[in-house]
């Protein structure tokens, strides 16, 4: 059978068969015909097409399922690490919808590309803002923990102007403290 055939009985398009031919994992065999070289895909490479498909579908490289296809007793291990990678991704995975879902119920939420991606990039889930942060982002403190396996956010608004003036007197009371700390030390080295 033709290529056009073989893709309409795997599902493939032409070309990933031809990528698949060109990695080795398909061999079909040429026909001359009218001095013209024709592949003449045999049922063994219709099936093996329709495996390399599933494989692929289930994210194998090529590389992996040349190996599985030349050496059957690797197939345990190519598995094996692949159900590690698989876990590893959707973790990640998890963890972006959990950041993503964070983003979309901020009340500020990032509107292009570029404060999206700074808000992905600069976003440390294993710490609180400090104050500058939290008042740059309109008096919202994210409180991250950790609970039953997923993480959670926990929000808490503080309007704008109680907020900003709580900032203030923190900052004029660590003023005040270490003017008094400082007195004291210069009280005690120089005995006055």
């Amino acid at each position: 059978m033709r290529i056009k055939e073989a893709a309409a009985a795997t599902g493939l398009t032409e070309r990933a068969i031809r990528v698949y031919e060109d990695a080795g994992l398909v061999s079909p065999k040429t026909v001359d015909k009218n001095g013209r070289d024709f592949r003449d895909y045999g049922d063994g490479d219709i099936e093996r097409l329709r495996t390399v498909a599933v494989l692929r579908r289930a994210r194998f490289s090529i590389e992996e399922i040349k190996t599985m296809v030349y050496d059957p007793d690797s197939t345990a291990s190519i598995l094996y690490v692949k159900r590690k990678r698989v876990a590893e991704d959707a973790e990640s995975v998890r963890s972006l919808s959990a950041r993503l879902h964070g983003i979309l119920d901020a009340p500020m939420m990032a509107r292009t590309a570029s404060e999206l991606a700074k808000t992905l990039s600069g976003a440390r889930r294993d710490r609180l803002p400090t104050f500058d942060e939290a008042a740059a982002n309109n008096g919202v403190i994210y409180e991250k923990y950790f609970a039953d396996g997923s993480w959670f956010d926990k929000r808490e608004r503080v309007r704008g102007f109680a907020w900003r003036a709580m900032c203030f007197i923190g900052r004029a009371a660590l003023c005040v403290m270490l003017s008094i700390l400082i007195l004291y030390l210069l009280s005690v080295i120089f005995g006055g």
